[in-house]
């Protein structure tokens, strides 16, 4: 089935399965799009030719590159997050614009400003409002972006963002946030965990403002967001995944530099992966 979100399958299976396909296409019409997850497998929904089959992945980011690593055919290709993780050179690896799909749809200002009107309710400007949360989670980011380049070993599995929100001065509370970070990691020496704190609180000043689109977790400004803009209402974070996804229009999509790879690719390749109808054409 076109466009089919086929999930819950393992590495081996996945691949046997896309194999099967691959090789029972006399035409070359179909390919493959590995994703990471559900919310990935919901986005592209409408914007793929009919012949692209969408792959979730068995584990995550990491299974994409597995997926796609195992099977040589320009036929199959991946799409993830880059996170803080070093970017793979693979020319059949695509990454969303900026740090993920989250914010490559958060940073742009129709859809950012649909999101808003849906669930805020405070004083700031829109445009403030996107910077407070990307500043706001500059520590956190940089903990993530330190963790994953020197290998510390921390695991963020668990965060809570309510038990770092401080809510009388709607900010993000750092040591709030470290705390909980000790209590996910109580296996770890305390003087270690310290050591790297001290890191972090080092370098922030030295962490440019405008790069933090590019390392900012989308399901943490997510959640940030949620903490905003609830204020007791028990906003649901699924039904704000499901906001922002439907205000990024198919014309914001032919605007990001995802798209335009995409289409190069395609160019190169012969492999039609996106809608044939959508306002640019390639061969």
């Amino acid at each position: 089935m076109s466009n089919s979100i086929r999930d819950n399958l393992d590495k081996e299976t996945a691949i046997s399965e896309i194999r099967l396909l691959l090789y029972s296409d006399y035409e070359h019409k179909k390919s493959f799009i590995v994703v990471e997850g559900e919310d990935d497998c919901r986005f592209f929904k409408g914007k793929l030719n009919e012949d692209v089959d969408i792959v979730e992945s068995f584990s995550g980011k990491h299974g994409v590159l597995e997926i796609i690593s195992e099977i040589n055919d320009d036929r199959v290709i991946g799409i993830r997050d880059k996170d803080c993780d070093p970017v793979t050179e693979h020319q059949r690896m695509f990454y969303y614009d900026y740090s993920c799909l989250e914010v490559m749809m958060i940073m742009n200002d129709m859809t950012w400003q649909s999101l808003c009107y849906q669930f805020y309710d405070g004083e700031l400007s829109i445009d403030e409002l996107r910077s407070k949360i990307f500043y706001d989670l500059k520590w956190l980011t940089l903990f993530r972006k330190l963790n994953s380049e020197r290998e510390w070993g921390i695991r963020f599995d668990g965060f809570s963002y309510s038990n770092a929100w401080n809510e009388n001065k709607c900010f993000f509370d750092n040591e709030l946030g470290f705390i909980k970070l000790k209590n996910i990691n109580a296996d770890k020496q305390e003087e270690r965990l310290f050591q790297c704190k001290t890191d972090v609180d080092g370098h922030l000043a030295y962490f440019d403002n405008d790069d933090l689109p590019f390392f900012t977790q989308g399901h943490d400004f997510i959640n940030y967001f949620k903490c905003i803009c609830d204020g007791g209402k028990g906003i649901n974070i699924k039904t704000i995944g499901q906001v922002l996804r439907g205000a990024y229009r198919l014309d914001d999509f032919e605007e990001s530099q995802l798209y335009e790879r995409l289409t190069n690719y395609s160019a190169n390749t012969g492999v039609r992966l996106l809608r044939m109808n959508q306002s640019r054409t390639f061969v």
